[in-house]
This record gives C-alpha cells, structure tokens and sequence, in this order.
C-alpha cells in the first residue's frame, strides 16, 4: 500500500511518534440457531507499521507531506486465510431435541492508520483500502 500523509500543526506540539500502519481486522459474525442470537466480534490480525517521526517537536504552522509505502501480507501470512467465507450450520436431531451449531461469518477488513502520539491526547484518522491477498 503507497500513500501520502500530510501533517499540519496549529500550535508546537511535543510528538512521542508519528506513524502510518496498515491493519487488518477479522470480524467473526456468529449465529446461533437455537437462540437467534447474533454475535459479532473483532480482532487485529496483521499490522505494518511506519515510523516518521520519534521524540520531536513539531513546530507551529508545519504542513509536511510524507510518502509510505507498507507491505501487505500474503494470504498464507494471514490468520484466517484472508478471504470472505460463510460457514454452514450442523444440527442433530435426537429424541425431538434438536442442537444447531452456530454459523460463522468472517470477513477481513483492512484500514490505512495515521496516527500522532502525544502526551494525554492520541490523535489518529484511518481510511478504509482493499486489500487483495494472494
């Protein structure tokens, strides 16, 4: 993923880090067939970070752009394979009872962050990209 992030300062400011990541999201979307609960869960699964600026005063009225360039995974890299699925539902029926495994979905969803660390404030703006895994 190449890009450009531009930064703009009002007043100085003491920045711990500024950095760009590429990230990507599992989200798991679980239904139970015995209750109609829906369930959805999120978790981190890839990261690529890039470091422009570590320990540094950014002075006021600063708008600098800086060029990125983070390496997206392949699908093998990936937990969970990368790709869009939808798993299917088992039910056993005995004596009249019946017991439904839940159904999964998974979807990878993947986000370009930029982010500027600062004491007692956490600035950051993401925008959403595609990513295609081979």
């Amino acid at each position: 993923v190449v890009g450009t992030v531009t930064i703009t300062t009002k007043k100085a400011l003491d920045a711990r880090r500024f950095f760009v990541a590429l990230v990507g999201h599992e989200e798991i979307e679980r239904r139970d067939n015995s209750s109609d609960g829906k369930r959805t869960e999120s978790r981190e699964i890839y990261r690529d970070e890039y470091s422009f600026l570590d320990g540094e005063q950014l002075p006021a009225g600063m708008n600098q752009s800086f060029d990125f360039d983070l390496v997206a995974p392949s699908g093998n890299q990936v937990d969970g394979g990368g790709a869009e699925r939808s798993g299917g539902g088992v039910e056993i029926n005995v004596g009249g009872m019946s017991f439904g495994s839940d159904q999964r979905r998974r979807r990878l969803r993947w986000s370009v962050e930029a982010r500027v660390d600062l004491p007692g404030v956490d600035l950051a703006k993401s925008k959403s990209v595609r990513v295609n895994l081979s």
